[in-house]
C-alpha cells in the first residue's frame, strides 16, 4: 500500500490560522475590557493569570495596544515587570483640560515624571 499525501493538509493549516487570528482578536478585546473594568495598573503576568491566556500572547497583545495608543505603561518597577493602564478621553484632574490621552485621570503633560515637583493629592482639580 502506497502512502498518500493528505489532501486536506493546506486546508487544515488555513483553518488553524483563522482560529488563531480569531483567538488573538478575542484576546485583544478581553484585555482592553479587563483594563477598563479594573482601573488600576496591571502587569502582564497578572493579566495572563486572570484571563487564563498564555503569557507570551498577553505580552504581544499589550504591545499592540500600546502601539495603537489604547494603553500606556505607568510603572516599570513593579516586580512582575511593566504595569499598564487604559488610555481615555476626559478632563485632566490636575489642569482641568480636556484631553484624548488621559491615563489615570492625568494628561500627558501632568503625568508623574513630567514635572519635577511632587504634587500633593489635594492639588487635584476635580470638577
Amino acid at each position: 500500500m502506497k502512502a498518500q499525501a493528505i489532501p486536506f493538509g493546506a486546508a487544515l493549516v488555513a483553518v488553524f490560522n483563522r482560529l488563531g487570528a480569531m483567538y488573538r482578536a478575542g484576546l485583544v478585546r478581553r484585555t482592553a475590557e479587563y483594563l477598563e473594568r479594573h482601573r488600576e495598573p496591571v502587569a502582564a503576568v497578572r493579566l495572563a493569570r486572570d484571563l487564563e491566556a498564555p503569557l507570551y500572547l498577553v505580552r504581544d497583545t499589550l504591545r499592540q495596544l500600546e502601539q495603537a495608543g489604547r494603553v500606556a505603561v505607568v510603572a516599570h518597577t513593579v516586580p512582575e515587570g511593566r504595569a499598564y493602564r487604559p488610555v481615555e478621553i476626559g478632563i485632566c484632574e490636575w489642569c482641568g483640560q480636556l484631553d484624548h490621552h488621559l491615563v489615570a485621570g492625568e494628561c500627558p503633560s501632568c503625568r508623574p515624571g513630567v514635572q519635577d515637583a511632587a504634587r500633593p493629592a489635594h492639588a487635584r482639580r476635580i470638577c
